[in-house]
């Protein structure tokens, strides 16, 4: 499911993940070791203009949120038939 994220579409926002955050991280990237080694640093630096629940990671408070493409998206219906998705924008960032 490719989409996108059009650029200025956040709102600063610096706390500590929530534990239902960390678990569907953990779940989402369960596959991926490298990826879900990272969870534990992260910390939410921002959320979404339009009021939805839609947060953005960091590694530490002083991160900007990125602007793209994601990597993982998931939707579905919730048991009350309200219409739910996930999508996850993940940039590794790396020195060698």
């Amino acid at each position: 499911m490719p989409g996108s994220l059009p650029k200025g579409a956040w709102i600063p926002q610096r706390r500590e993940l929530t534990a239902e955050e960390v678990g569907l991280l953990r779940f989402l990237t369960a596959e991926n070791p490298d990826l879900s080694a990272q969870i534990d640093a992260l910390k939410v630096v921002a959320r979404c203009v339009c009021g939805c629940r839609t947060v953005a990671f960091g590694k530490t408070y002083q991160d900007e949120p990125i602007d793209g493409d994601w990597e993982i998206g998931f939707q579905g219906r919730a048991d009350n038939g309200t219409l739910v998705g996930v999508n996850v924008l993940w940039e590794l960032l790396c020195c060698s």
